[in-house]
């Protein structure tokens, strides 16, 4: 059975065409903020699953720094691991204290309890508790990593850039200080810094084997476009695309790398640039004027702009439209078109004739809707819809079901009774779309 579904694909590419010159992200932000607790290695030890979490200050995999002697103190650490792992944060906080009491030297549980005070914006706390770690333990990059992402929320560059520095004189071997370090000279637009720094981490990244690699590659690849080292850049970024294929700054870069030219492909420039407006990047006005529009004037007040075919991803909020001309075969799948307008109408007329390579197994009851008709062979759907605009989009969409045929399906788009455009796509592409 296909199930048709008339859309309006309300602000989905509006708020893109506000015309802002883009910026390169933090390199701080690619890896999200998550630390995990020191698990110590005492008897009775809380378990903990050896999964290393996304983060420039993994206490898990960085070990145990000064561990305690003081079986009471060990205790103590442990039940705070245990509750800090199942979000009792309070009760985490009281055991690490009693731990300390009992052993002023125990300078991991001063690492975790800074770490739940960082989490809940103590900042000041959270840095008195790791400087005292650093004191007793001035070789413990766990408190440095995680003193420079403080100094980082408080804004002090130079703080975070000394921790950054320190860590990789003490462990010349820890990736995090140079990817920490490539950071902040990829925000101060410090490119050929930010490049060698990336490449060193992801290059330790790899020897340790850490999933974390992929994160330095995203920096390499987005400090390599912003020094215009497109070739480069294309190669990087190309290689992590499937893992980052919904990441608006990857699919800028790209396309913005794709209009040099040394890689000049003005397709796949259109394409990543494109997606990289609906995944919320704000296009430069520059960019915009490259971009291929209808400019079909229909009477005196309809203009057709920009017009896409995509598939709908899901997300916690419905979904967000993405351009591609290859549909994965995939039931439940939905994928649409949209048109932009310029007019001052309340409401447009359209038509769309989908035909499809062989008939489906069913169209369902699509027909008992009063707008569409299937033809006598079966195999195109011809639907007229007059839509009320509430924002100037129309467009509509389909869900992809068991039975439909694989191979190339064609839409022909008819406004206002006058035909615009043919869209041809593929379903049945083994993967995501890309």
């Amino acid at each position: 059975m296909k199930n048709v579904r008339i859309i309006l694909l309300l602000g989905l590419l509006l708020a893109a065409c506000q015309a802002q010159e883009a910026v390169p992200p933090s390199g701080n932000a690619v890896s999200s903020e998550v630390e995990t607790p020191i698990s110590s290695g005492t008897a009775g030890a809380a378990t903990s699953a050896e999964v290393e979490q996304p983060t420039t200050t993994n206490q898990m995999t960085a070990g145990l720094v000064c561990d305690t002697l003081d079986e009471r103190a060990a205790g103590y650490f442990n039940r705070g691991v245990n509750l800090q792992t199942s979000g009792n944060i309070e009760g985490a906080k009281d055991l690490y204290l009693q731990a300390i009491d009992l052993d002023p030297g125990y300078c991991d549980a001063m690492d975790n309890l800074g770490l739940l005070l960082r989490q809940q914006g103590n900042l000041e706390e959270a840095i008195e508790w790791y400087l005292r770690s650093i004191e007793l333990a001035p070789h413990n990059t766990v408190a440095r990593m995680n003193l420079a992402v403080a100094y980082s929320y408080q804004g002090k560059t130079d703080r975070e850039r000394e921790q950054y520095e320190l860590i990789i004189e003490i462990d010349p071997s820890n990736p995090e200080g140079y990817y920490g370090l490539a950071g902040i000279q990829m925000d101060e637009g410090h490119y050929p810094e930010a490049i060698s720094l990336y490449a060193e981490a992801a290059a330790l990244y790899e020897i340790q084997g850490s999933i974390w690699v992929r994160d330095a590659q995203y920096g390499l690849g987005i400090s390599l476009a912003s020094a215009e080292q497109c070739v480069e850049a294309v190669e990087v970024l190309g290689d992590i695309y499937d893992e980052f294929i919904y990441d608006a700054w990857v699919n800028y870069h790209l396309g913005y790398c794709y209009l040099d030219t040394c890689v000049s492909d003005p397709d796949l420039a259109e394409l990543y640039l494109i997606r990289s407006a609906f995944l919320g990047m704000e296009l430069p006005e520059e960019v915009w004027e490259f971009l291929p529009r209808f400019d079909l004037q229909i009477g005196d007040d309809l203009w057709l702009t920009y017009g896409y075919f995509g598939i709908i991803v899901p997300d916690d909020q419905g979904g967000f439209f993405f351009p591609t001309d290859e549909v994965p075969y995939r039931e439940g799948i939905e994928y649409a078109w949209m048109i932009i307008l310029e007019t001052p109408r309340s409401s447009v007329s359209w038509m769309e004739e989908y035909q499809m390579p062989a008939p489906p197994q069913s169209w369902g009851s699509i027909e008992a809707n009063g707008f569409t008709t299937i033809s006598e062979d079966g195999r195109m759907a011809t639907t007229n819809v007059v839509t009320e605009l509430v924002e100037p989009v129309i467009g509509n969409s389909w869900i992809l079901e068991r039975g439909d045929p694989l191979g190339k399906h064609e839409m022909r788009i008819y406004v206002e009774g006058e035909y615009v455009t043919t869209i041809e796509f593929e379903v049945g592409y083994a993967g995501e779309s890309s």
